[in-house]
């Protein structure tokens, strides 16, 4: 296969060009089920992180102690002690196979936080946290939902100047080729490149020993809003990406 010769593509040339943000409607309601909260984070034992509670349940929280929830339409808060009273009385109602999904997705991102902590050699830099990105070490489905474009990603092991290239296997093009320069972690989608459904990519780190595939998956504009999408993601090979989503909502609530 012949390589494309052209000039070398930094990260901030991909990156420049107009990636679209991960745009998603909040989750339409419904009133299948009382509603419910799913913890996800907590510093009281009795509501470990993945808990799923009714949202008129009454907790007695100390002072300095505190707990944070997300309802069925995917908004959050945080409830600081001292407080006596209902979790979130007001909280709308949530699909229950919705909320029973992203209750085991919350308490597996737990558990990876967990082994990962107890790992003390383990750079956490090095761990894939944007489920928008990626992995281009490892073959992989990649779920795109609607109005987003994928990035690339690559673990600290090739992290070094070195040559990248991406084919589709669908075309008969040549293979798109970038320098990837030591220390950018994630490089830009590039503009000309279709991440039409179910294509499959051949990813290529020069540094690498083999190639990876990467198969795309586009999540049906029909899939409501952000909490659909975490589930359609989980349900159609995608549960690793799923669970950096449910991540990605977990770690501002970590910090408030």
């Amino acid at each position: 296969m012949t390589m494309k010769k052209i000039s070398r593509i930094s990260t901030s040339r991909w990156v420049g060009f107009a990636l679209a943000a991960l745009m998603m409607s909040v989750l339409p309601l419904t009133q299948a089920r009382a509603a419910d909260v799913i913890v996800l984070d907590s510093t009281i034992s009795a509501f470990a992180p993945g808990t799923s509670l009714p949202a008129n349940a009454l907790v007695d929280i100390p002072d300095g102690g505190s707990i944070s929830v997300m309802d069925g339409a995917g908004a959050t808060r945080v409830i600081r002690g001292p407080y006596s009273g209902a979790i979130a009385s007001d909280a709308p109602s949530g699909d229950g196979g919705v909320m029973s999904m992203l209750s085991q997705l919350v308490k597996e991102d737990e558990r990876e936080r967990s082994q990962l902590g107890a790992v003390r050699a383990f750079a956490k830099d090095d761990m894939l946290r944007d489920p928008l990105a990626i992995d281009v070490s490892r073959n992989t489905t990649f779920c795109l939902p609607p109005s987003s474009a994928p990035k690339f990603w690559r673990p600290g092991s090739l992290d070094r100047d070195t040559r990248f290239t991406v084919k589709d296997w669908s075309s008969n093009n040549e293979p798109l080729v970038a320098y990837w320069r030591k220390g950018d972690r994630e490089l830009g989608w590039p503009p000309t490149l279709s991440t039409a459904d179910g294509t499959t990519f051949l990813m290529k780190v020069e540094a690498a020993k083999s190639a990876a595939e990467v198969t795309i998956l586009k999540v049906p504009e029909s899939v409501g809003g952000n909490l659909e999408t975490i589930v359609w993601m989980a349900q159609h090979g995608c549960r690793e990406q799923a669970r950096r989503m449910v991540g990605s909502i977990r770690a501002p609530m970590t910090t408030q």
